[in-house]
């Protein structure tokens, strides 16, 4: 029979049996009547292979062994009644200790004496993927010190309820804007304490909403004095037989705004208006209409200014729409402008202050129904 590697497993002589049987059968009643269950069992086991000690009992020895759990190295494998084969549970894991600063300092200098990351590692008790994440920490910032972990992140869950709520809320108001939908939550759950960021987001990612200004397409926006004013001006344009969609407005120029985007939101134009006025600062003139205070030469200069923006964007053979101008400055306006292939026009007198751009948007507005 071959030894290496290799347990035998040998079956209990009689005489060996017979030794077993002398313990004292006293000590096993007394543990009977206070031990577990599983203790009797043991007992009862013991007797039957002693019992059995005169036949052929190898192959028994060992079922029997097997069944109580008794191991070959003496140790007892206790079965619950209704599990599996213990061998099948978890391993349970220990808490993980991370090195010190000053082992892995002792590692670096390992490493740096000629020792293998391996042998660096192993001989300061490291695993070798800490020592080399922490040796590139260290090449990265000069420092042996491990960040710390921050604060769990808090999860608010948003629940099936509230989701039904803010679905009929949004089905019952469907023009409803972001602020009225986190207004209406609030209400309904104030115990929730979703901060708003998270209830924006949760509502820009699950629901559509619709712009107001969506909701009155192609009519006619309401009518006031300031609308019905630069709505005169522009019938004026029209007669001209001008194209309001390649003309270019003097405040548009001054301000630096793309005049061939149209801003259907309030919001974004005035925005991008805001960002115009500060870059406008450094066009020549910040100024939203032709005074009568201006030099002529500082007149010319800025229509030079307007034709040079004009040719870099594009815009060759596009009308120049200023405000109303004395009737010196539009004749040598004009002719300036004639002399490049532009036609300017001069919007008439309005009762109302007029920003040309306000009149360039309101005219998209009237085109494109959005208010």
């Amino acid at each position: 029979m071959e030894q290496n590697n290799k347990r035998t497993h040998r079956s209990l002589s009689p005489s060996q049996a017979s030794q077993f049987m002398q313990i004292d059968e006293d000590y096993f009643e007394k543990r009977a009547r206070t031990e577990e269950p599983s203790a009797v069992e043991h007992l009862e086991a013991a007797s039957t292979l002693a019992n059995l000690s005169s036949h052929g009992i190898g192959s028994l020895e060992r079922s029997i062994k097997a069944h109580i759990g008794y191991l070959d190295d003496g140790d007892i494998n206790m079965i619950e009644p209704g599990s599996t084969n213990s061998s099948r549970k978890g391993k349970k894991r220990g808490k993980y200790n991370p090195p010190s600063d000053e082992d892995i300092r002792r590692a670096i200098l390992d490493k740096a004496r000629g020792k293998s990351i391996s042998k660096a590692a192993s001989s300061n008790n490291i695993k070798n993927s800490t020592l080399r994440s922490r040796m590139a920490k260290k090449a990265e910032t000069g420092s042996l010190a491990r960040r710390k972990p921050g604060p769990k992140k808090k999860v608010h869950d948003i629940t099936e309820a509230m989701h039904r709520n803010l679905c009929r809320y949004v089905d019952d108001n469907s023009i409803a804007s972001h602020e009225q939908i986190y207004l209406h939550f609030q209400n309904e759950f104030k115990d929730a304490n979703i901060p708003k960021d998270v209830l924006r987001k949760y509502v820009q990612q699950n629901f559509r909403i619709t712009l107001r200004s969506h909701q009155i397409l192609f009519k006619q926006p309401e009518v006031d004095e300031n609308t019905q004013s630069h709505d005169a001006c522009m019938h004026y344009l029209f007669e001209k037989g001008v194209n309001s969609k390649e003309c270019v407005f003097i405040g548009e120029i001054v301000f630096d705004i793309d005049s061939t985007r149209t801003y259907g939101d309030q919001k974004k134009r005035n925005t991008r208006l805001n960002k115009a006025i500060t870059e406008g600062s450094k066009v020549l003139h910040q100024i939203y209409k032709v005074c009568e205070d201006l030099e002529d030469d500082d007149v010319k200069k800025f229509l030079r200014k307007v034709i040079e923006k004009m040719g870099e964007d594009g815009l060759t053979g596009w009308n120049i729409i200023f405000d109303d101008a004395p009737i010196e400055t539009r004749i040598m306006l004009t002719r300036i402008a004639d002399a490049d292939g532009y036609d300017i026009f001069f919007l008439p007198s309005c009762e109302s202050p007029l920003n040309p751009a306000n009149v360039f948007f309101n005219e998209v507005k009237m085109q494109y129904g959005v208010a």
